[in-house]
């Protein structure tokens, strides 16, 4: 009797979340922190939730202790990269040179930054280096004695993000982080001469000739406003998949039958959670395109050609900027991406081009997927990316996962026959191509 209330207060929640992700990504910053800190209030263990209500503050000058430890509960279960960014600013406002610099090196290496942010974060090193301190005025002096220091003991791994106070801090404990420069570097570059296009950077493609680099690219403001709805779904989505994934290792850890029915009831309600977000995602996505298809329809056609011009000059360009790892880069958003929509992951030249690979074989059909099969597919896809390639002899062959040791494919391989595909197995692949096991251990054995 009582599952419709409830059911109407986990949309009206979704809602609320969903309107203050929006707003921060609108840069409106002040109030999305009112609406993050009523939800926090109802979570206040949600890392999303610390995460963002952590970045609002501090966008809005605000550095107590509280707003650092708000960050520090976000870094324990993920790493967001944007993280590294307002750690480096908390720690900038207290005039902890050594520890902000840690954080803003981090981000510079490792986000993918347009020109102006890129020198927006090199003039924040060289304060740092300068011993200049912006936010000054702003920094609250408060519990100074028990200020929190952050310590990432290996960056691949959230597990191993270990939060420490200055009264107690592990003397044995291996900080791994990312070196400063010896050299003070120069960091004053020459004012950038082309114009970059205003907004956020993305990679959304409408068809074969077009697609857009910048949010401001939208022809339509229906079109943009629909794809900004569908970026803080994907982004609820993001946040979501991890935790599902946090919450799978907790379930492996768990030793008593109630604690792993506790988790997995949990893990339930986040996948089905996990298929209506993806649904509402790519629905909206597919409606922006929709209209931005139709712009373009009924474009002339020299304006078609000077806007083609105009995406490959900003695509030349961004390939001059820093390297950034692959996580991080601009966000890819194609509307078909259930394989409902007839639609798959292919291998791409920068995987198969890798030298030693393990992938994880889902299954492999001539004539298409039984409907039982897509089913399971598409449960899946909400959880892992599936790659699909078609073999010489014209099969399809459907797979999971880029692993570079045999070990961790092993570990792979049992956790997707427990999601459902009791049959997948291991399969190496060398420099693109299909090998034996027996090739693929002694060519690591090598390694």
């Amino acid at each position: 009797m009582f599952f419709p209330i409830l059911a109407i207060s986990q949309v009206t929640e979704g809602n609320i979340t969903s309107k203050a992700i929006q707003l921060f990504d609108n840069m409106k910053f002040a109030e999305a922190e009112t609406l993050f800190k009523d939800i926090l209030t109802e979570k206040p263990e949600d890392f999303m939730v610390n995460y963002f209500y952590g970045a609002c503050r501090t966008e809005n000058n605000h550095f107590t202790n509280s707003d650092l430890e708000c960050l520090i509960k976000a870094n324990q279960e993920v790493s967001p990269i944007n993280i590294n960014y307002y750690f480096g600013v908390q720690y900038h406002a207290r005039s902890n040179w050594e520890r902000a610099l840690k954080f803003y090196n981090k981000y510079n290496s490792l986000a993918s930054l347009s020109r102006n942010e890129k020198q927006q974060i090199l003039e924040k090193i060289q304060q740092c280096y300068d011993k200049v301190n912006p936010y000054e005025e702003y920094m609250i002096e408060e519990n100074n004695n028990e200020i929190i220091e952050v310590a990432i003991v290996n960056s691949s791994t959230n597990k191993d993000s270990i939060q420490k106070t200055e009264k107690n801090i592990p003397d044995s404990a291996t900080i791994v982080e990312t070196p400063i420069p010896v050299s003070r570097p120069a960091i004053l570059e020459s004012v950038v001469k082309d114009k970059t296009p205003t907004g956020e950077s993305i990679s959304f493609k409408i068809n074969n000739e077009i697609t857009y680099l910048y949010t401001s690219h939208f022809k339509t403001e229906q079109g943009k406003s629909l794809f900004e709805k569908g970026f803080s779904k994907q982004k609820e989505l993001d946040f979501s998949l991890q935790r599902t994934d946090v919450l799978r290792e907790k379930y492996k850890q768990a030793k008593t039958t109630d604690a792993k029915k506790l988790i997995g009831q949990e893990i339930l309600t986040m996948e089905n959670n996990l298929y209506s977000l993806k649904i509402e995602t790519n629905k909206n996505f597919a409606q922006a395109k929709n209209l931005e298809y139709e712009y373009w329809q009924n474009a002339r056609r020299e304006e078609t050609n000077e806007f083609i011009e105009e995406i490959n000059q900003i695509s030349k360009n961004k390939k001059n900027e820093i390297r950034s790892i692959e996580r991080d880069k601009s966000t890819f958003i194609d509307p078909n991406i259930l394989l409902g929509n007839n639609a798959v992951i292919s291998l791409n030249e920068e995987t198969t081009n890798n030298d030693l690979i393990y992938k994880i074989q889902l299954g492999a059909y001539s004539r298409g997927l039984p409907s039982y099969i897509k089913t399971l597919f598409n449960k899946l896809a909400l959880i892992r990316n599936i790659e699909t390639y078609r073999d010489e002899k014209g099969v399809v062959v459907y797979t999971t996962g880029n692993l570079t040791n045999y070990d961790d494919a092993i570990k792979m391989q049992n956790q997707v026959r427990q999601e459902g595909v009791e049959d997948a197995y291991v399969v190496p692949y060398f420099k693109g191509k299909r090998i034996t096991l027996k090739e693929a251990k002694e060519l690591e054995a090598e390694r």
